[in-house]
């Protein structure tokens, strides 16, 4: 709150605070996204941050982000964003929250395609997947820190 700025660190503290401390911290959350139509920009917001961060180039992210989207729709509907405030990864990740339980391992494996397809694993990208599989309530995938 001193310096009026949201950094992913503090996202992620927030929400982990919020989602395991909180009053309410126990109750489901409830479904309101029964496919990946229903939330495909937040989806495609994901992706492209994973993909950005899990390469070297706009070209690299292009085409990471393209393989990653394949396994949700035929074509994305934009290119990766070049820039994700905190603000709106909150807001997606708050709507993937709503998802049906059955689908969330699709985006975290997607996550994940783009986290590894160098076979490296970064501390930033690590952190962003456990925000993001803390946030979708789902199991952390294997990753190796280097």
């Amino acid at each position: 709150a001193a310096d009026k700025r949201l950094s992913l660190f503090e996202l992620a503290l927030n929400t982990f605070l919020n989602r395991h401390l909180a009053p309410n911290a126990e109750q489901a959350v409830p479904v309101r996204h029964r496919s990946y139509r229903s939330v495909r920009a937040n989806i495609e917001c994901v992706v492209g941050l994973f993909a950005r961060a899990g390469s070297h180039s706009e070209q690299e992210a292009e085409n990471l982000y393209q393989e990653a989207i394949a396994g949700f729709f035929s074509e994305p509907n934009q290119p990766p964003a070049s820039s994700v405030s905190i603000k709106q990864l909150q807001a997606t990740l708050s709507s993937l929250s709503r998802l049906s339980p059955l689908l969330k391992p699709g985006i975290i494996d997607a996550c994940g395609h783009c986290i590894l397809h160098d076979g490296k694993v970064e501390v930033r990208e690590y952190e962003l997947m456990r925000l993001v599989a803390d946030q979708l309530d789902c199991p952390m995938p294997p990753l190796e820190l280097q």
